[in-house]
């Protein structure tokens, strides 16, 4: 049964199921679960009557009550969209190094500069590297002070996945240098495997990774066991983009890119 609301402000989106995999029979289940995802993370935005509502074919449907002027209704409109516009998934990711005659990273490193020279524009994200102990290594977007190449080599290990399912709790902070920042807390029955991993790189780069990209990849100096701060990057975060990631990372991530569609 559809929820009724009298004098309503609508946002359409649309979710991109192409990067789902789900049997053609469990379509509305994804949809379904897309729309939980999206609920659960504007449930902490003050929005009167807010119904997040599935509409067929990976369309979703936002509505909420209306409330004063033109004014005060677009600074919702984009308050939601900052909420659901990235799925906000984040990935603690270890900066890919040389192993003996396993990996070269100066030789991939040239590898991709000749690929973007011959390329322009082309993603090396599918370049093919040879994977190390059964860990593959891929190309990522990174903020331009990395390398003045904009990537960076990171690992993908099935057996040491940290994400911000793992977090606890997430708050506002500032970095060393007084730029806002996130700092997080790591859940109780993580904190053990997050401070053996942490400690058995130590001295190794640790990729902070927001929707695909890296953001800040700082030298493990220790085991962390509890606590960490994630930056901004070269750019850093503004204080409006730290208090929406923040508000972001306290909740699941979405389960795939949402797309704007309009307001009605």
């Amino acid at each position: 049964m559809s929820t009724m609301i009298a004098a309503a402000f609508l946002l359409a989106l649309e979710a991109d199921l192409t990067t789902l995999t789900f049997a053609p029979s469990q379509k509305d289940v994804a949809v379904a679960s897309i729309a939980d995802a999206s609920r659960q993370r504007l449930r902490r935005v003050d929005i009167g009557g807010l119904v997040v509502r599935p509409t067929g074919e990976g369309k979703l449907e936002v509505v909420w009550e209306k409330e004063g002027g033109a004014e005060g209704e677009r600074a919702r409109v984009d308050r939601v969209i900052a909420l659901l516009g990235h799925r906000h998934a984040l990935r603690f990711q270890l900066v890919s190094e040389s192993r003996a005659r396993a990996l070269n990273v100066p030789a991939e490193t040239d590898r991709l500069r000749a690929h973007l020279e011959q390329n322009p524009g082309s993603d090396p994200r599918a370049l093919e590297i040879p994977p190390t102990d059964d860990i593959e290594h891929r190309w990522l977007p990174s903020d331009s002070d990395r390398n003045e190449l904009g990537w960076t080599l990171c690992e993908f290990d099935a057996t040491a996945v940290f994400t911000n399912e793992d977090l606890k709790q997430t708050y506002v902070t500032v970095d060393q240098s007084g730029a806002p920042a996130i700092g997080f807390t790591i859940r109780t029955d993580r904190a053990e495997a997050f401070g053996e991993f942490t400690e058995t790189n130590v001295h190794r780069q640790l990729a902070i990774v927001l929707d695909g990209r890296v953001h800040t990849a700082p030298t493990l100096e220790g085991r962390i066991d509890k606590q960490g701060v994630i930056h901004g990057g070269g750019a850093g975060f503004t204080s409006d983009e730290v208090k929406e990631l923040r508000l972001a990372l306290s909740t699941p991530s979405l389960p795939c890119e949402l797309t704007f569609e309009g307001i009605k």
